[in-house]
């Protein structure tokens, strides 16, 4: 019998526990893990989570990443230099035609250039340009993301910080590109473009009468024409200027009497001074519902009443600038206007 009760023990109240069952209950109970333990899942877990996030959620299969670089160039087109970092940044696969796009045209200034006013972020300047501080630029030419045979123009704001021998090196591996300042003042400088610049094709078409090898029909398309009375005569004898399907701007200081076989078409027309021939010879020549930025100094005393008459033609105008003299002449003018005229 005393083998029977050998694993029982009394116990205060009368209460009798089994010594082998307790030690089985404590073996079976659920340990708590160590802290070290439950760090190393956590890390397990972030791990998973890491590997997740990392795989690609982009369906190359379809939308943007399908178009061949030639449409993303034209859209490019549309875009400014911040525009385009975004859409590098976007995916690797815009890396190559984004690069094209900034190193193209560079621009490069002495001080950090502010933009107070957001539209002119998207004017023609910035959409060309890609803008760069002096300092970063020169970092640019000896670092690893240097792309001279990218280059196609550099436009300088002067020649004060450049030597001719940096723009020496800088055509060395940039072959293809034209280098333009705005302000030159060294004579080295000087020396160097006419030694060895690349010629583009001008926004400007500057036409002088002596140069009787040029032909008014090869100006190129989408130029901006400044004409002077010789070469507007010209123009006109050789009925070239109404042909110009595609001129920007035209610019006409005290023009003679010219007629053409259809209205000239033009976005921008800029006209001082009809000393010859009156106001209404010159502008009847035009499509004045195509014009979208006009501006005309004139001192006929009929100046006033001609603008009126001609206001309904106006249908296009974005921008004008008038020298009249009084406002009366001014309030007129407005109440010809189109209602949606829309000038600035």
């Amino acid at each position: 019998m005393a083998e029977l009760f050998k694993d029982w023990t009394d116990t205060p109240g009368g209460i009798t526990i089994n010594k082998l069952e307790a030690q089985l209950a404590i073996n079976n109970a659920p340990k708590e893990e160590s802290s070290l333990e439950i760090l190393l899942d956590e890390v397990k877990q972030l791990r998973i989570q890491v590997n997740e996030l990392l795989k690609p959620k982009n369906d190359m299969s379809k939308g943007i990443f399908i178009l061949p670089n030639e449409i993303l160039r034209i859209i490019l087109s549309y875009l400014n230099q911040m525009d385009t970092i975004h859409l590098a940044l976007t995916h690797r696969s815009f890396d190559k035609v984004c690069k094209e796009k900034l190193f193209k045209s560079l621009y490069v200034d002495e001080v950090p250039i502010l933009i107070n006013i957001p539209k002119k972020l998207y004017s023609p300047f910035y959409m060309k340009y890609t803008i760069i501080h002096s300092d970063r630029f020169f970092e640019l030419l000896s670092s690893f993301h240097y792309k001279p045979e990218l280059i196609k123009s550099i436009l300088f704001v002067n020649d004060e910080f450049v030597s001719y021998k940096t723009l020496s090196y800088i055509i060395k591996d940039a072959t293809n590109c034209s280098i333009r300042f705005q302000h030159i003042t060294a004579a080295d400088t000087k020396i160097w473009i006419i030694a060895h610049q690349k010629t583009t094709r001008s926004d400007y078409f500057m036409f002088n009468y002596g140069s009787a090898d040029v032909n008014p029909r090869e100006i190129p398309e989408g130029a901006r024409l400044v004409s002077a009375h010789q070469f507007l005569d010209r123009v006109v004898n050789e009925m070239a200027l109404s042909k110009m399907k595609r001129l920007k701007s035209i610019t006409l200081i005290d023009p003679p009497s010219f007629v053409v076989d259809e209205p000239i078409v033009v976005d921008e027309l800029y006209l001082t001074g009809t000393t010859d021939t009156l106001l209404r010879d010159i502008l009847k020549w035009f499509a004045l519902s195509k014009i979208r930025r006009l501006q005309v100094w004139c001192d006929e005393q009929t100046f006033p009443d001609t603008m009126c008459s001609l206001a309904p033609e106006l249908q296009s105008l974005r921008a004008l600038e008038l020298n009249f003299e009084s406002w009366d002449d001014w309030q007129k003018f407005t109440e010809k206007l189109k209602r949606d005229s829309n000038v600035l």
